[in-house]
């Protein structure tokens, strides 16, 4: 499927699931996990219109951005604890505001297309070439240059994709305060667990050694 083929079918399974939610019988724990699912398609809902919509001025899209970004990382953090391995594309969801400063343009403006299409074939030429030149850098330069010429072209047709009447804004989010408290319980109480090891281990080490001088009759250093 196409990317737009992708959102539209995440959009109806959220439809769905929203409305699923609505009239299913669950006890706590489960209905807090579906709110706590449902969130984090949104966020994903949120930031792909966002990137697309051509009508929301620079300055409105940086601060919804941010919020949404930041609810992100938040339900990631809620639904698969700390230790759940960050992308770098998924880290680059931090850096979007700074973008938007830096050109002061909207999203549907840039395209790394024709960087990630050829991306994987670059790195296979860094690999088998001595050249210390950064390639995918210089391509990407590129990119961001014709697409800042080509927005001033005349008639210029924007590709988007239609939200259909979408809402950025939350509604109850509980659910992820709770998670998150519960999640910061259970790492102190797994730091908690790791450190009474360790300290186990220190000590179970230093009887051993000093076992070990003691019945050694050449070691006279445990004397007073």
């Amino acid at each position: 499927m196409s990317s737009m083929e992708t959102v539209y079918v995440l959009r109806g399974y959220f439809e769905f699931f929203k409305n699923y939610l609505s009239f299913v019988n669950y006890k706590d724990d489960s209905m807090i996990k579906g709110k706590q699912i449902l969130i984090l398609i949104k966020t994903v809902l949120d930031l792909v219109y966002l990137s697309q919509d051509p009508t929301i001025l620079v300055d409105e899209l940086k601060k919804e951005w941010i919020i949404h970004a930041d609810l992100y990382f938040q339900c990631v953090y809620c639904l698969f604890g700390k230790r759940y391995q960050q992308h770098l594309k998924m880290h680059n969801l931090l850096h979007v505001p700074y973008q938007l400063d830096y050109f002061g343009l909207p999203l549907h403006f840039f395209s790394v297309i024709h960087f990630e299409s050829a991306n994987s074939r670059l790195k296979q030429l860094l690999l088998l070439s001595n050249n210390r030149l950064n390639k995918p850098k210089t391509i990407l330069t590129k990119i961001m240059w014709k697409v800042q010429t080509d927005i001033y072209k005349e008639n210029e047709e924007i590709s988007t994709i239609n939200n259909c009447g979408w809402s950025y804004d939350f509604g109850d989010k509980s659910c992820l305060e709770m998670n998150i408290s519960k999640n910061i319980a259970e790492e102190k109480e797994i730091e908690k667990i790791v450190d009474d090891i360790n300290t186990s281990i220190l000590l179970k080490s230093t009887d051993e050694t000093l076992e070990e001088s003691l019945n050694d009759p050449n070691d006279f250093t445990w004397l007073p």
